[in-house]
């Protein structure tokens, strides 16, 4: 992977304790990126408890991330619907590094794992203020650092960059997903409406495809038959069984450059992990 020229970016990434998120914080860093990684959970030194089992182990845990950067990584550990979470981790990135240049917002839940008739409305309040609602937030503290990183910045034509994860379900309904692909589908016109308000910025939101982590374990569970029916559960079962899912480590790589490099062509558009125009 050939580095991207824009160097020692300063990166906000949410979710970032194990999974994507992880595996982005890990890109950038390969890249001399410096990265402001938030999840809700303090660090733990412990490798396995930092990484779902469905990840590979050659992965490292955040905890050891931070032992290995400790110039280029600072952790904030606060639950992204706390209203001040926001404030605090922007405020860590202008404190720890003067600048902000990227925001990727990793992160996200699938539950309310149930149909619509069974999900108390109270589970879907939570799955949009985890992947909606919070990235408004983060967005709202985090928008004037960027366009003064992208007004500032020594590369003519550069712009800052906000980078959403996004998924499949956002165009593709799934029984049982309705909360989740309903907020993913809202964040899709979020970064659509970010490219339209902020000229400075050049927003995507990200496909990563179907990846080995935690949140596919949850939807091949039998607990997930209810919602999603065996022939719903038995697709990704099957996915799994085949070898093939995604390593995290794949979409998570593509994310980091575009942190980094995003194409103005790709503004406000929703885009495959693979497509043929990120960068390489």
């Amino acid at each position: 992977m050939t580095p991207p020229s824009t160097t020692s970016a300063v990166v906000i990434v949410t979710g970032a304790s194990r999974g994507i998120g992880l595996a982005i914080v890990h890109a950038l860093l390969q890249h001399n990126a410096r990265v402001i990684a938030t999840a809700r959970t303090p660090l733990s030194t412990n490798s396995a408890e930092t990484s779902s089992t469905t990840e590979p182990s050659s992965s490292p845990s955040l905890a050891e991330l931070v032992k290995t950067y400790p110039d280029a990584l600072r952790y904030v550990a606060v639950d992204v619907t706390d209203e001040r979470a926001a404030g605090m981790i922007v405020g860590e990135a202008i404190s720890a590094f003067g600048r902000l240049d990227a925001l990727v917002h990793n992160a996200g839940i699938l539950d309310p794992l149930a149909r619509i008739v069974d999900a108390p409305i109270t589970d879907w309040v939570r799955c949009f203020d985890i992947n909606l609602f919070s990235c408004v937030r983060l967005l709202q503290e985090a928008i004037p650092h960027l366009r003064t990183a992208a007004s500032s910045s020594s590369l003519s034509g550069t712009s800052s960059r906000f980078i959403l994860i996004s998924s499949g379900a956002a165009v593709r309904p799934t029984s049982g997903w309705s909360a989740y692909s309903a907020a993913k589908s809202a964040s899709n016109m979020l970064v659509a409406s970010v490219a339209v308000e902020e000229p400075l910025l050049t927003s995507i939101a990200i496909r990563p495809g179907v990846v080995d982590t935690a949140m596919q374990a949850r939807i091949r569970s039998e607990d997930a038959k209810e919602a999603m029916g065996e022939e719903g559960r038995q697709r990704f079962v099957g996915l799994f069984e085949r070898g093939e899912l995604l390593k995290p480590e794949t979409p998570g790589s593509a994310v980091a450059r575009l942190a980094l490099s995003a194409p103005r062509e790709l503004n406000g558009l929703f885009v495959n992990w693979d497509d043929e125009r990120l960068p390489k």
